[in-house]
């Protein structure tokens, strides 16, 4: 139901599209990237829900700096925002708008070669709804290479979660 070819029996022609920018900064691969999301959904694609049509766009950037500390290793210092809209049919709600954010920071050790990383993210998943649709994840790790393709983490999450229903749908680089 989805071959890409609307002569090929494709139902949907309509294709969802992405555009970015990404700028590397100096030697550590320190840069940013912005981009914008644009989707459409009909949940399960048939003939007869076509006019369910749910659009998306998503907007938003990231960016990151690494700092090398002497001889001891690196420290990244990471963050990223996104905006959402979703579209909805009349039948289904209203439309929804979301924000969402995080920061991070990473620290590695050279010779040890051990990654220490904490991360915070709020998202709010309903900007105009009454009452709280926010969700705040904190993280803490740990990584370490034991072979080339092979490595093994540890890491610790704690949600607060204030969301009390589903109504959009925002997602983190």
């Amino acid at each position: 139901n989805g071959s890409g070819n609307q002569q090929i029996g494709d139902i949907d022609p309509q294709k969802d599209f992405l555009v970015y920018y990404e700028h590397l900064l100096g030697e550590l691969a320190s840069g940013f990237t912005l981009f914008y999301y644009n989707g459409t959904t009909h949940g399960i694609a048939t003939s007869s829900t076509l006019n369910n049509e749910f659009n998306y766009q998503r907007l938003g950037f990231d960016i990151s700096q690494w700092f090398q500390v002497g001889d001891l290793g690196f420290v990244s210092l990471q963050g990223g925002y996104i905006r959402s809209h979703d579209n909805n049919p009349a039948n289904v709600g209203p439309d929804i708008d979301g924000n969402a954010f995080y920061v991070e920071s990473d620290q590695y050790i050279t010779g040890m070669e051990v990654t220490f990383y904490e991360r915070f993210s709020n998202i709010d998943f309903n900007v105009d709804r009454n009452g709280n649709s926010t969700e705040q994840i904190y993280t803490v790790g740990v990584a370490k290479p034991l072979q080339t393709w092979v490595r093994v983490s540890a890491d610790y999450t704690y949600t607060d979660n204030r969301f009390t229903g589903i109504t959009s749908q925002v997602a983190l680089l």
